[in-house]
């Protein structure tokens, strides 16, 4: 709070009545929430919460650099892939505050099989292939092509993962986890069974 004294060549004075300056409240700290990463879309929606600052405020994306965008009314940026952003957000008095946040990749998901055993003449004559799965989140699902087709769902499994069959032909296997990611395996083949020969003597 001020106040003005004005003083003339003869030496009267005027004293003005009080006069207030509020403080700035500017800006001074921003809260992140995000949607969880999903497959394939793999992307976010960002929410900002802002403490501080006085009237309309307005947001941006100031880095990384391709990701920049102008000042918007909106507190929510969509289709954000994973990476460190810069966010700065502006209030009606032109005081700013910026802040990072940092949306981590999914972990990567792969999967590995073997054609452990072919067709035999056993007791247990089903050939069967084991896989065993790397990365991703639980719980996974998998799912069988045969001889090209289109994947059938063989419900929840973990790792490592047996599957058999008696019947010959090509077999991959598709991995899911509960992001909805997804990864292939190599393709097996199942041979027919060579049965030995007899000859007459």
């Amino acid at each position: 709070t001020y106040t003005v004294t004005i003083r003339d060549a003869s030496g009267c004075t005027f004293i003005t009545a009080p006069i207030t300056i509020d403080p700035l409240n500017p800006p001074t700290d921003l809260t992140f929430a995000s949607t969880p990463l999903t497959c394939p879309a793999n992307t976010s929606d960002v929410t900002i919460s802002v403490t501080g600052g006085t009237g309309v405020l307005e947001y941006q994306i100031i880095a990384p650099a391709a990701s920049a965008t102008g000042y918007q009314a909106s507190n929510i940026f969509s289709g954000l892939s994973p990476n460190t952003y810069t966010f700065q957000v502006r209030d009606a008095n032109n005081c700013v505050y910026s802040e990072s946040y940092t949306m981590a990749p999914l972990p990567p998901i792969s999967v590995s099989s073997v054609l452990t055993k072919d067709l035999d003449c056993t007791a247990s004559p089903d050939a069967t292939i084991t896989g065993t799965i790397s990365g991703g989140v639980a719980p996974f699902t998998y799912a069988v092509s045969i001889n090209g087709g289109g994947y059938t769902s063989l419900g929840g499994t973990s790792s490592p993962f047996i599957y058999s069959n008696g019947t010959t032909g090509t077999y991959q296997f598709q991995i899911t986890d509960s992001n909805g990611c997804t990864a292939l395996s190599g393709i097996h083949t199942v041979n027919a069974i060579s049965l030995p020969e007899i000859s007459s003597i």
